[in-house]
């Protein structure tokens, strides 16, 4: 009995080693693939702090009219550094519009982009080892709207920006002039680097900004910022 129990161990060990050494690099099927270095990290910032054990996905994109096809070009997960450096296989006979690198959402994490893509991708200078995906931990922010002004305006509404991220603005939300009154709201935020608030009016269609702050917030406290209007 115990010869057996040894035997069955033997080979659920030799199983479990060999699982992830089965995982191999996709297979050029058309004739025409040429491969390639794919490296970069998966950091937190402001720390740097590297996420392990995150899924990196390499993917050939084709765009269509209903739906986009896709051909896999490998995938790995952060080591535990939060690095990555694997290789891909590309078919170069599969006309993709873009080349997509991809990080899932993480759990208690802010991110500005998870994917990168390389559009209309020139092979033959194609470099794919500087992907750096930038993380935030996650922190909670309440505003506190209070109406302390008498001015008529079509539309009021407020937008919040990591650090000076304007293009990648994370959260807005509107208050219309028929309904202007004190109010609260809550959302998320990144921890530990500045959080922007900017506050606009609209008359006329046209927008007309108010007031910049900022705070730092931070993870498991009691974040607030008051904004009169």
């Amino acid at each position: 009995m115990k010869t057996y129990s040894l035997k069955i161990t033997a080979i659920v060990i030799f199983l479990a080693a060999t699982a992830h050494s089965c995982e191999k690099e996709e297979i050029c099927k058309s004739g025409d693939c040429i491969t390639v270095d794919i490296k970069g990290s998966v950091r937190v910032l402001p720390s740097g702090e590297g996420l392990p054990n995150v899924p990196v996905e390499v993917d050939l994109i084709k765009n269509g009219t209903l739906w986009n096809f896709g051909r896999k070009v490998g995938s790995r997960k952060t080591d535990r550094n939060g690095e990555f450096d694997f290789k891909g296989t590309i078919d170069r006979t599969f006309e993709a519009s873009y080349i997509s690198v991809e990080i899932p959402n993480q759990k208690n994490y802010i991110n500005i982009s998870n994917e990168k893509r390389f559009w209309y991708p020139n092979y033959a200078n194609l470099n794919l080892t500087n992907l750096n995906f930038v993380f935030y931990n996650k922190a909670s922010l309440t505003i506190n709207l209070n109406r302390t002004q008498t001015d008529v305006f079509d539309v009021f509404f407020v937008l919040s920006t990591i650090e000076n991220d304007f293009e990648n603005r994370k959260n807005r939300f509107y208050t219309l002039y028929s309904d202007a009154k004190n109010a609260t709201r809550q959302f998320e935020t990144s921890a530990d680097v500045y959080t922007k608030i900017w506050v606009y009016k609209q008359i006329n269609e046209e927008s007309i900004l108010e007031s910049v702050d900022s705070l730092i917030c931070r993870q498991n406290e009691n974040n607030i910022i008051n904004i009169n209007y």
